[in-house]
């Protein structure tokens, strides 16, 4: 909503050659003239000093009631949420299984996935990740991430469509997360039984990302 910029009536010092309109003659009853009040502010009696502070105050009232409602629906989706425990888990099954989840409507958080495991021989899984990052250039492109957060999000996307409008409202319903966030402390966390395994080679996501440059 804006402010007219243009008066009812010509300001005090001109020649006013048409005959005086109901407006003025309203300013006129009231004792007031054209600088220092609008026509829209006449039927809340409100003066132009005071417009700059009515309008902050209509404002602040309307953050706050947009802040409250963002606040009780963020609530709501965290309860909603499934919260997934990465300690321990292969981060292929782990992929898979979240992956399914999300194309069906879910909406999932992921904890601990620096705790995550890639099973196989260590230099083999560092070098491959290593030509990852160095695919393309660092004007276009593509980037790999390094953080485990970005690792375990981005190996979950190479599993959805998340170029397709289905897709890419499921992969917005992903949030991953090293350690535990202070708003998921004391629920309850799912561990998918598919995702442990205990293979005689594997290195953490946390230990790859060092390897990659990441400093956690």
């Amino acid at each position: 909503m804006g402010f007219p910029r243009t008066l009812a009536c010509p300001p005090e010092g001109r020649s006013q050659k048409k005959t005086p309109t109901a407006t003025s003659i309203l300013y006129a009853c009231r004792g007031l003239t054209c600088h220092t009040v609008h026509p829209w502010m006449l039927t809340r009696g409100i003066k132009r000093k005071d417009k700059r502070s009515w309008w902050k105050n209509h404002v602040d009232r309307r953050t706050l009631s947009k802040q409250s409602k963002r606040k009780r629906h963020k609530d709501i989706r965290i309860n909603m949420t499934a919260i997934i425990d990465a300690n321990g888990a292969t981060l292929g099954r782990l992929s898979t299984n979240t992956a399914k989840r999300l194309l069906k409507g879910e909406e999932i958080a992921i904890v601990n996935t620096e705790k995550a495991i890639i099973s196989g021989k260590k230099f083999v899984i560092k070098n491959r990740y290593k030509q990852k990052r160095e695919v393309g250039t660092y004007r276009k492109g593509p980037y790999f991430p390094r953080m485990p957060d970005q690792i375990v999000k981005r190996t979950i996307r190479g599993m959805i469509p998340y170029q397709t409008p289905h897709g890419r409202t499921a992969f917005k319903n992903l949030k991953c997360y090293m350690g535990i966030p202070k708003e998921f402390e004391g629920k309850k966390f799912e561990i998918i039984k598919e995702a442990e395994k205990q293979p005689v080679d594997f290195i953490t996501i946390e230990e790859l990302s060092r390897s990659l440059g990441a400093k956690i």
